[in-house]
């Protein structure tokens, strides 16, 4: 699993477009826009590890900026595939299943307070293998007439 972002992006609509240097078979990739997000270093915090033969996954991040929003991706492989839910306050962004062996999984949550936070998802009947990867992106600093805030709104 592997995450990227593109800090200070263009305002206008766009293509994502994913390039490997050799064949690779199913293979999943998805865009999530952020509105409001910090423009030269969105990247709060980031994670990830394996869990093998398990029915669910779960993971923790530690966010450092408060009302970041938090994107986690999952790959899971093995005979279960799926349905598989997100846990309660994680809305469902991308749920597929990769040529009939893997799904991959996305969903966000925020915006979220600084400190821990956890994300996970459940389901399966076996026990496949899960990589979970989880990254908070920092809202922009904004300066009005009542001081100093931060805001982050999640678009698509």
């Amino acid at each position: 699993v592997s995450s990227w972002y593109l800090a200070g992006p263009a305002t206008s609509a766009a293509n994502v477009v994913v390039t490997f240097a050799g064949s690779c078979d199913n293979v999943g990739a998805y865009a999530i826009s952020l509105t409001g997000a910090h423009q030269t270093s969105p990247l709060d915090a980031a994670t990830g590890g394996l869990t093998a033969t398990a029915n669910s996954a779960s993971k923790s991040i530690t966010v450092v900026a408060a009302n970041s929003w938090v994107i986690d991706t999952v790959l899971q492989s093995g005979i279960d595939l799926g349905p598989f839910s997100p846990d309660a306050n994680q809305p469902s962004r991308v749920n597929t299943t990769l040529g009939g062996v893997a799904n991959i999984f996305a969903s966000t949550k925020g915006p979220v307070t600084a400190g821990a936070t956890s994300m996970g998802w459940s389901g399966a009947t076996s026990t496949p293998n899960w990589a979970h990867s989880l990254a908070s992106y920092a809202p922009a600093v904004t300066t009005g007439s009542k001081g100093s805030g931060r805001s982050l709104y999640r678009v698509g």
